[in-house]
């Protein structure tokens, strides 16, 4: 990798910053994200009538799914390094982890690595190339499912680009199991670490198509696989925590890809993160209380 773009990646990197500097770009990416839901709420016409109630409560049922599957990564994280850890530790660092993704802190791969690592005094090295190692099965699914609902919709060049980037990053990420030799299976855990990601993928669909009813929009199914890969997209670029702002940029315009009112995108994927909010900080509530 070039000096270049090293220099580019490195702004991409919201940890590198000061810590001014990440209250300033946190700052800034709320308030340019409550401009955008408030023209977007304008541009839709919108009444608070007419939000509805049951997505919105299945919304906010299924957000559990998500820690679910996240613990479920770090059991297979542990895994893959040759060390056990416990479902209840499992979700305490997803619900953590997502917190920290909203503060000027180490996001939720940080946090994963160096509750992995503990006060071992063992290397990093180790659980952060198995970290990446699934976000690259993660991002490739999103990619392959996203590409695979523009298709549907008769997007032809963009899904077959989408489809295409996903099975690349897919082999790619096959080709590091070979040779980082996760756990003392590799090849099952490999299967093991597919399968899950793509259940985190079908259930952001899900939870899309449900977000767009919340806001009074009828989003088909496959419109709901392009838009849900802006959450994974949107993970790439570490430039804000917790992709705040990006990712809702990224769903407005694959909303609008998929013929959808890139408002109505932009709205739905607020819905998700309020939704995903609320249930971190009831579960943060319910850890500190069991400690107490």
């Amino acid at each position: 990798m070039n000096g270049r773009a090293r220099q580019v990646l490195g702004l991409l990197d919201f940890k590198k910053y000061s810590r001014r500097t990440q209250l300033v770009i946190t700052a800034s990416a709320v308030v340019a994200l409550s401009i955008g839901v408030i023209l977007a709420w304008e541009r839709l016409g919108l009444a608070l009538s007419e939000l509805r109630v049951l997505p919105a409560v299945l919304v906010v049922v299924t957000a559990p799914l998500t820690f679910l599957l996240s613990a479920m990564e770090y059991l297979l994280l542990g895994a893959a390094i040759g060390s056990r850890r416990s479902w209840r530790e499992a979700g305490e660092i997803s619900v953590v982890g997502y917190a920290s993704n909203l503060l000027p802190l180490p996001g939720g791969a940080i946090v994963r690595i160096s509750s992995l690592v503990g006060g071992s005094g063992e290397s990093a090295r180790r659980p952060t190339q198995m970290t990446l190692l699934l976000a690259a099965i993660w991002l490739g699914m999103a990619v392959l499912i996203g590409g695979v609902g523009f298709q549907l919709l008769g997007s032809h060049w963009l899904g077959f680009a989408l489809v295409g980037g996903g099975i690349g990053l897919i082999v790619l990420a096959l080709f590091m199991v070979r040779w980082l030799k996760p756990g003392p299976m590799p090849r099952t855990w490999a299967l093991r670490a597919i399968a899950l990601e793509l259940a985190f993928v079908l259930l952001a669909v899900v939870r899309t198509y449900l977000a767009f009813r919340v806001v009074n929009t009828e989003a088909s199914l496959e419109a709901s696989m392009g838009v849900a890969a802006s959450n994974s997209l949107s993970s790439a670029i570490g430039v804000v925590p917790a992709g705040l702002g990006i990712r809702e940029g990224f769903a407005a315009i694959l909303a609008g890809l998929a013929g959808i009112a890139p408002a109505a995108g932009l709205l739905a994927s607020v819905v998700l993160r309020l939704s995903t909010m609320v249930t971190a900080t009831l579960g943060s509530v319910l850890m500190t209380i069991r400690r107490d």
